[in-house]
């Protein structure tokens, strides 16, 4: 054990060496190599999560770094998911806590991110250059199902036909399509299902109508036949009967 602990330093040492080259995976597989040997080497945790926010602020998308890698979370996360993430991420790379080469510029890449992320305008302006759906959006528990057909829209690209559901602050405006990447406008689009609901609700309405029309000519129909008329109904008083003859409840008789 005691072996492949200093293995696993040695391994750690040429992955920071390999971080201040700049050979991020050349890093990481260093780092693996370590966490293999003695997963629980001091220090080799802020390793690898140093390493894996400057791989992630190496990929670009429309000319941006991977701010969402490098926070470590899900590009549908919602605002308090990053807060927690961001702090969590924050302890672990401030070069106060951290010791390893190569912490600084980490924390300042975390930094950036958080920048970006915690702004709603910026956050909406990064996931429409990305073609990112609104966060909070798909398998979100906080939206019932009849929310979320109240709160949401569905739209289709008029480049490749995909179909997608947006947040209806969204409606009408222009994003990009996570399938095709191509820019278009979200018109929103009536589903078969509403339409059918708005289809039977007009004709249960006008079937209802029919029905009254139709027992209220009947009705005249028969008065007319009678001969009886309205005033003829209050006018029509009840016969009179005799109940003298009748026990009364409070005679005891």
């Amino acid at each position: 054990m005691e072996c492949d602990k200093d293995e696993a330093k040695k391994a750690m040492d040429i992955a920071e060496k390999k971080i201040t080259e700049k050979d991020y995976n050349g890093a990481k597989t260093f780092a693996n190599k370590a966490q293999r040997l003695f997963p629980n080497h001091d220090g080799l945790k802020q390793l690898l999560t140093i390493i894996e926010v400057y791989i992630s602020g190496e990929k670009k998308f429309a000319g941006e770094a991977d701010w969402y890698g490098i926070l470590g979370v899900d590009p549908c996360s919602v605002d308090e998911v990053l807060k927690k993430q961001y702090r969590k991420l924050a302890l672990m790379l401030h070069p106060d806590k951290n010791k390893c080469k190569g912490a600084d510029g980490a924390f300042q890449l975390l930094s950036e991110a958080w920048s970006h992320l915690s702004d709603t305008s910026k956050r909406t302006l990064y996931n429409e250059k990305r073609g990112l759906e609104p966060p909070g959006m798909g398998s979100s528990p906080f939206v019932s199902s009849g929310q979320k057909e109240s709160l949401t829209f569905r739209t289709k690209c008029d480049k490749c036909g995909a179909q997608h559901e947006f947040l209806r602050l969204y409606v009408n405006l222009t994003l990009f399509c996570p399938k095709c990447r191509m820019s278009f406008v979200c018109a929103e689009e009536i589903t078969p299902s509403r339409s059918a609901y708005s289809n039977s609700q007009n004709a249960t309405n006008e079937a209802a109508n029919d029905t009254l029309k139709r027992g209220f000519a009947e009705s005249q129909e028969t008065d007319a036949d009678t001969g009886s008329t309205n005033s003829d109904l209050r006018n029509c008083k009840k016969p009179e009967t005799n109940d003298s003859h009748m026990p009364s409840p409070f005679s005891g008789k």
